[in-house]
């Protein structure tokens, strides 16, 4: 927290540290919604209204996986039009229109990295923990949908928007919000990208340039991480160069054994420490 505020400090803001009553979700516990892979702290933003001082109308929700690339007025302060929440749409063919609640369950709406919040209309519609409890009682007598082999009431706090407010999101096409995944292609007017795909550049080392397609992505992390860190007084600038020197030399010399940070079935590998070369070790047995 004390490091949060002196970077928040420098941008000529502050942070404010909310405690949430733990047991909020409790009725969760008997579902089939995987919490230790999908924490009750998934579910935290629902929580807005009750949470958040009355001062505040709207807010914007992110998961940890994401990068800035430019200001984000024009995504933020776009007009609600009645809804409660906003969103990029999911990466799924089907229309919206067309989805079956099935696919709701499955999160199939809006991917739930990036969710921008009308507080004023949840607060006004008392939208709480309490508010998604008989839905989910409901949807726990119902037969479990399938999520990549798991048996699930629904997918996560995203299968939970998407079933409860079908009607009240906003959904948004790809462009200024991104959320990077193997099939789509960036769009050159990203403000915010989510990497929830293969790509994890927030694990990334500056070297992954040498196998990087999106190198603005990369830099941009790695500007923010050390500018943070100059923030802190934890590096000077003769650290800053050492950081570039050191890594991209390594890099430069073994350039042909780079690969990117993956996480996915289909490229199965994950960056190790290493004093030689570039070495990556399997995450899935198969």
């Amino acid at each position: 927290m004390s490091d949060m505020q002196k970077i928040a400090t420098y941008y000529g803001q502050k942070v404010v540290y909310v405690k949430i009553d733990e047991n909020e979700f409790d009725y969760l516990k008997d579902a089939n919604v995987v919490l230790e892979r999908f924490p009750v702290q998934t579910y935290y933003s629902f929580l807005a209204r009750k949470y958040l001082p009355e001062t505040v109308e709207r807010a914007m929700y992110f998961d940890f996986d994401v990068i800035f690339l430019d200001t984000i007025e024009a995504v933020y302060f776009q007009a609600f039009e009645g809804n409660y929440f906003i969103g990029v749409k999911e990466v799924y063919p089907k229309a919206v229109a067309d989805l079956t609640e099935e696919e709701l369950r499955l999160g199939k709406l809006v991917n739930g990295g990036t969710i921008i919040m009308n507080i004023a209309e949840l607060r006004k519609n008392k939208v709480d923990s309490n508010y998604f409890k008989p839905f989910v009682d409901r949807l726990k007598q119902l037969p479990t949908v399938n999520f990549h082999g798991e048996a699930l009431t629904f997918y996560s706090d995203q299968g939970l928007l998407a079933y409860v407010f079908r009607d009240k999101v906003k959904v948004m096409s790809e462009g200024q919000i991104f959320n990077n995944f193997s099939k789509l292609q960036p769009t050159g007017q990203e403000v915010i990208v989510h990497f929830y795909g293969q790509p994890k550049y927030h694990n990334s080392e500056i070297s992954a340039i040498f196998s990087n397609y999106e190198t603005r992505w990369l830099y941009t992390f790695h500007r923010y991480k050390l500018k943070a860190q100059i923030i802190l007084g934890k590096v000077d600038a003769l650290a800053v160069f050492a950081y570039f020197d050191q890594n991209l030399t390594k890099a430069i010399q073994y350039s042909d054994f780079s690969l990117m940070e993956n996480y996915s079935i289909a490229f199965p590998w994950r960056r190790v420490p290493s004093d030689e070369m570039f070495s990556f070790e399997l995450t899935h047995e198969e």
